[in-house]
C-alpha cells in the first residue's frame, strides 16, 4: 500500500505527461535516479548535520557541486552517445586520480580543466590539513562552510566553458522543487516508522 502509493506520487511528478523514454526526452527519467540516489539522501544528510552543528561542538563543513564539462566524463562509458547529457557521478575523481590515463587515452585537457584540477588538489590538500579548502593564505575564492538550511554551496566549474569560475558560491540550488518533493514523499522511511509519524501528527 505505502510502496503503491510513493510510486504513484513519483509519476505524477516527473512524468507529468506520460511515459516517454525518447533520447530527446530522457531529462524527467535522468531527473528521478539523480535525485532518488544522490540528491535527497545528501539533502537529508545536510539537514540532519546543521541540526547537530547547534546542539555540538562539530567542525565545520562544506558542500560542493562539481558542475564542469570534463574531457573525460564518465558518462561516455554509459553509452557511445555524441549528445551531452551533464556532468556524471564522480566525474571530479580523475582530477584527484590517474583513471582517465587509462580510460580516456585520447582526451586532451583544456586550459580551464587544468586551472580546476589544481585548484582541487590544493583545496583537498588544505582541508586534509587545516580542515578548510580555503584559509587564509589561499589564493582561491573563499569556500564558506554551511552555516544553516538552506545551505550554501560551492559550485566547481561550468558546464559552459564562457561561464567557467573555479568556485562561485551560491545558496540556492536550481532544482529546490526537486528536494522538497522528496522530503515530503519520505520513501526513505521504513513503513513502521512513517506509521508512527502519522500517528504522533494525528
Amino acid at each position: 500500500e505505502v510502496q503503491e502509493e510513493i510510486t504513484h506520487k513519483i509519476e505524477q511528478f516527473y512524468f507529468k505527461e506520460g511515459h516517454n523514454y525518447d533520447i530527446n526526452n530522457h531529462q524527467n527519467l535522468t531527473n528521478l535516479f539523480s535525485d532518488a540516489w544522490f540528491i535527497a539522501g545528501i539533502d537529508e544528510y545536510i539537514k540532519q548535520r546543521v541540526e547537530a552543528q547547534r546542539s555540538n561542538q562539530l567542525p565545520p563543513f562544506y558542500v560542493y557541486m562539481f558542475d564542469h564539462r570534463i574531457p573525460s566524463s564518465l558518462s561516455e562509458l554509459f553509452g557511445k552517445i555524441d549528445k551531452y547529457f551533464g556532468v556524471s557521478h564522480v566525474d571530479e575523481l580523475p582530477y584527484l586520480f590517474p583513471i582517465d590515463r587509462y580510460l580516456f587515452v585520447s582526451s586532451s585537457p583544456t586550459e580551464n580543466d587544468i586551472k580546476l584540477r589544481e585548484a582541487i588538489l590544493q583545496m583537498w590538500v588544505n582541508f586534509a590539513r587545516e580542515g578548510n579548502p580555503t584559509p587564509a593564505d589561499s589564493n582561491l575564492t573563499r569556500w564558506e562552510p554551511v552555516t544553516g538550511y538552506p545551505f550554501n554551496y560551492a559550485r566547481l566549474g561550468h558546464k559552459i566553458p564562457e561561464e567557467f569560475t573555479v568556485l562561485q558560491m551560491e545558496r540556492e540550488m536550481n532544482y529546490s522543487d526537486r528536494m522538497n518533493f522528496w522530503r515530503q514523499l519520505k520513501a526513505h522511511i521504513p513503513a513502521e516508522q512513517r506509521k508512527q509519524q502519522l500517528r504522533d501528527e494525528l
